[in-house]
């Protein structure tokens, strides 16, 4: 009910100063463009926001809600910059980001904090910036921050990361880290076994993580889609490693692969954990999305996911971008058929504002 009301209250505030001044409904959009800007303040800091608020109905029932209610701030001093975002919800606020990044050279920095791994492109890519409402199976299996310490580098269109986190084991963040299954985190799962005995071997086991990848022409959009995409073909390939020490499990393996040309954009993506399953998934999840951009600011899309999972459930989505500002405001109608769901879903929602 709190989120109806919360959302109904944003988009009249909205809709009134815009028939206040005898405006239309395209008034109404430009009104909530126009908010999707970051703000400059004294000695360097950048502070903003995003908002994305979606309706959702599932035959028998339809909810309005939020993805994201969002803020951040950052800022420079010399070779270092910091950054720091999270997500209000009913019950508080949850820390995304908290870290500092050294610049040790214009072609290697070092991240030390809290912060999200790229495993996947459709993990890592900002809210804003989705070419659907949800981000896929994989892209949402892998959307989360840990603490630890990062080296990344880039030379000649190639880019790489290594990385030491704490990994599943560890949710001490600020509130705590969901967990893969959904379910809220409680921080003293760190700390006790399953009998409630102080337990600390488990948090000495480190997460490592590899990535590297390789951009053709100009590389992919930092967006999903063709939006900004030029006539010729820019595509980014990526591999990533992640192995959780000690846990007795093979490491995942990931690659995908995403590319633009012209109003055609492609995202493949695929993951391999050999015997044990990638988390929740099946042994080899992956994802196929296809997005053609027919008119200079509306774009559809089509995803295919195959979870690989005892039950070969699979997920097809088909979405519509209306552009107002491009990614930072937009509105969105998707059509999700999910077998692992009893109902089609018929999703409509808006995105304003920017993570960064």
């Amino acid at each position: 009910m709190n989120k109806i009301i919360t959302t109904s209250i944003a988009l009249a505030v909205a809709s009134t100063t815009s028939f206040a001044n005898g405006g239309s409904w395209l008034e109404l959009d430009k009104d909530i463009a126009s908010l999707s800007s970051t703000v400059n303040v004294a000695g360097g800091t950048e502070v903003g926001g995003l908002l994305r608020s979606s309706y959702e109905d599932g035959g028998t029932t339809g909810e309005f809600g939020f993805e994201d209610v969002m803020l951040h701030a950052g800022g420079s001093l010399e070779e270092f910059s910091w950054r720091i975002s999270g997500d209000l919800n009913g019950t508080g606020f949850d820390l995304d980001d908290a870290h500092v990044v050294w610049s040790y050279n214009s072609n290697v920095s070092v991240a030390w904090g809290q912060f999200k791994l790229p495993m996947f492109r459709s993990s890592s890519i900002d809210q804003e910036s989705m070419l659907f409402i949800d981000r896929s199976v994989l892209g949402a299996t892998y959307d989360n921050y840990d603490m630890g310490v990062s080296i990344s580098g880039t030379n000649s269109g190639l880019d790489w990361t290594l990385a030491a986190v704490n990994g599943n084991n560890s949710n001490l963040d600020l509130g705590g880290t969901p967990n893969d299954n959904g379910t809220p985190a409680d921080p003293s799962d760190d700390f006790e076994d399953p009998d409630g005995n102080l337990d600390t071997d488990d948090d000495e086991s480190l997460t490592m993580f590899a990535h590297v990848e390789y951009h053709m022409g100009n590389g992919a959009n930092s967006s999903d889609g063709a939006m900004l995409a030029g006539d010729e073909m820019d595509a980014t390939i990526g591999f990533s490693y992640m192995d959780e020490q000690d846990d007795g499990l093979d490491a995942v393996l990931g690659i995908d692969f995403a590319m633009t040309m012209g109003q055609f954009s492609l995202m493949v993506e695929l993951a391999d954990g050999d015997d044990d399953n990638v988390k929740s998934l099946g042994n080899a999840p992956n994802a196929f999305t296809f997005g053609y951009l027919f008119a200079d600011n509306m774009e559809a899309a089509f995803r295919h996911e195959d979870r690989d999972d005892a039950a070969d459930e699979s997920r097809d989505t088909f979405g519509l971008n209306y552009y107002l500002h491009g990614h930072n405001a937009k509105w969105q109608i998707n059509y999700i058929d999910d077998e692992s769901e009893a109902d089609e879903v018929i999703a409509i929602g808006l995105t304003v504002g920017a993570s960064r």
